[in-house]
């Protein structure tokens, strides 16, 4: 999955119109973070990317960017 895709999938995760998220912004700033969506993301990263993530990757990461950089980096 590209980072394109990713970046979608996680608007359409957080209930965002197509074209909001980019690599500088911050997900959790989203009116339907939650812990569902926390979830939900964890679970997206382990079906598209086939890694493994957990809730502490998450608090960490403050953008798209650096939750896609610790994608990487796994």
């Amino acid at each position: 999955m590209s980072q394109q895709a990713f970046i979608q999938a996680l608007e359409e995760t957080l209930e965002l119109p197509v074209g909001t998220l980019h690599e500088g912004s911050d997900f959790k700033a989203s009116p339907a973070w939650d812990s569902l969506a926390a979830l939900s993301i964890i679970v997206l990263v382990e079906d598209h990317f086939k890694k493994s993530i957990d809730a502490s990757v998450l608090k960490r990461s403050n953008t798209v960017g650096e939750l896609l950089a610790t994608i990487a980096a796994r």
